[in-house]
């Protein structure tokens, strides 16, 4: 199974469990207004979140507060940001927990929320020490549907992902293709660094590319957003007029109008910056 299939497992997976839960669940530790709290800690950080059961409603955690706690005292107290205070219960990511997230040896607090909406819904609110400004900070991200995985590649601990803003670009939900986006933490800030792995991006290229093939042979094929991931890898890949004479002669879909629309959403984007980034 290739990353993004396990994202998107993961993600649908812990929807699943939780509506299920939810429908399922008649203790009173369930019941609506009940409170409770959760703690976890590795090495000098460790939290305490505190929420309340919203009963028989989607989402069914609303996340009150969280204390941050560094070599013992506390450094950080308040509320989650706005729009990532719901969550689900689920035994295969909790709601908090400790972890490393750029192998430095200092953990990282993240609490994982729902944030709503079609086709969504994951958000992280990463807690960590910034040792310039010796505080603990806070930085809140939108995964939408594709969540992240953090994994080690090529010595290097990345979190994965892929470019929501391909979602419905070019054609509907299920035939739009995301790009894979690669990021990396450094505290307390996630950067792309997507370019400096091409071994990946040509990965994910061939997987979008061999998608468009095989949904081209379908009674009404829909190849349009499939191709526009694969182009978006080319043009990471400095391939921008390889994958632009392919998608042209690909098949009748592809029109003058869709190239240009196309290579407009990908400039926009910031597909076609020649700007390195900082490699970790």
């Amino acid at each position: 199974m290739d990353v993004r299939k396990a994202i998107k497992l993961a993600v649908w997976s812990m929807l699943i469990f939780a509506c299920i839960g939810v429908a399922l669940r008649v203790s009173s530790a369930a019941t609506a207004g009940a409170k409770g709290t959760m703690s976890v800690g590795s090495g000098p950080i460790k939290a305490t979140l505190s929420y309340h059961v919203q009963g028989n409603i989607l989402p069914e955690r609303h996340l009150d507060r969280i204390e941050i706690f560094w070599h013992g005292r506390q450094a950080f107290a308040g509320p989650l940001p706005e729009n990532f205070a719901d969550a689900y219960p689920d035994a295969e990511q909790p709601m908090l927990e400790a972890v490393d997230l750029n192998a430095d040896g200092t953990p990282e607090i993240v609490v994982h929320t729902f944030t709503g909406g079609a086709h969504c819904c994951v958000g992280s609110v990463i807690y960590g020490y910034n040792p310039k400004s010796r505080h603990i900070e806070q930085l809140a991200r939108d995964w939408q549907s594709s969540g992240y995985l953090l994994k080690d590649v090529d010595g290097h601990r990345v979190l994965l992902s892929d470019d929501q803003s391909f979602a419905y670009a070019f054609a509907s939900y299920a035939r739009s293709g995301e790009p894979i986006q690669i990021w990396a933490y450094a505290p307390v800030a996630l950067r792309d660094v997507t370019r400096c792995f091409p071994r990946l991006i040509r990965d994910d290229a061939r997987r979008w590319w061999d998608a468009a093939e095989q949904e081209q042979r379908e009674p009404y094929p829909e190849t349009l957003g499939l191709l526009a991931a694969y182009a978006a890898d080319e043009y990471l890949l400095g391939e921008r007029a390889k994958a632009l004479s392919a998608i042209e002669h690909f098949g009748p879909q592809v029109t003058p109008s869709y190239l240009d629309s196309l290579q407009k959403f990908l400039r926009e984007n910031g597909y076609e910056s020649t700007q390195r980034p900082i490699c970790p």
